[in-house]
């Protein structure tokens, strides 16, 4: 059987596709204007919020693996094009992070806002290791310094209270409500997961 890009088969393009699609392209604009307008110029100790990768775990914990790759890649690219960084480290860093939390999820669950602060810190502060580590790797030898431990602790402060808002925004985008807690939000994840599409 033949899937498409993001993971949904065909048959199920018009009943949850188009609706998660639409919300998710609405989604990355606010957070990359937000990321713009509002947290390059708040830093916490000299260190910004990476609200686009918190962005791309959140969409992997609540959207799965698929949803949270593409939407990582997306925001990834987003990104690349707004630091020095190589092209597509990003892309791939993010897509990774979203995978992965996606995955964690699906091991142990998650059924409360307050869960999100958990996923949400282990997502950006693997990813910002990550991140960090195929940087150097690629020769950005900048990347880990003697500044890296406050980096990180600042990022935890930064998931830790910025995940509730983001797992709000990404329940509208898997069900088109704004509460969290919807039995809506149950019923349209479970067709976003591929492995059930058969």
């Amino acid at each position: 059987m033949s899937q498409i890009s993001l993971g949904i088969h065909p048959s199920q393009l018009h009943r949850y596709g188009r609706g998660v699609i639409t919300r998710l392209g609405i989604m990355a604009f606010v957070v990359v204007f937000f990321h713009l307008g509002l947290w390059l110029h708040l830093p916490l100790f000299g260190v910004t919020a990476e609200t686009l990768l918190l962005a791309s775990v959140l969409s992997g914990a609540l959207l799965g693996p698929v949803w949270g790759a593409g939407a990582g890649f997306v925001l990834g690219g987003v990104y690349d094009l707004l630091s020095p960084t190589p092209l597509g480290l990003g892309c791939l860093v993010f897509s990774i992070s979203g995978y992965g939390i996606a995955r964690l999820v699906s091991t142990f669950g998650m059924t409360r806002w307050w869960q999100s602060s958990l996923y949400g810190l282990i997502g950006l502060l693997g990813g910002v290791s990550l991140f960090a580590s195929v940087g150097e790797l690629l020769g950005q030898d900048y990347l880990i310094n003697e500044h890296f431990p406050r980096i990180m602790w600042v990022q935890a402060v930064f998931a830790v209270v910025l995940s509730p808002g983001f797992w709000w925004m990404m329940s509208w985008v898997a069900s088109g409500s704004f509460r969290s807690e919807d039995s809506r939000l149950r019923r349209r994840l479970q067709p976003l997961n591929p492995g059930r599409l058969t």
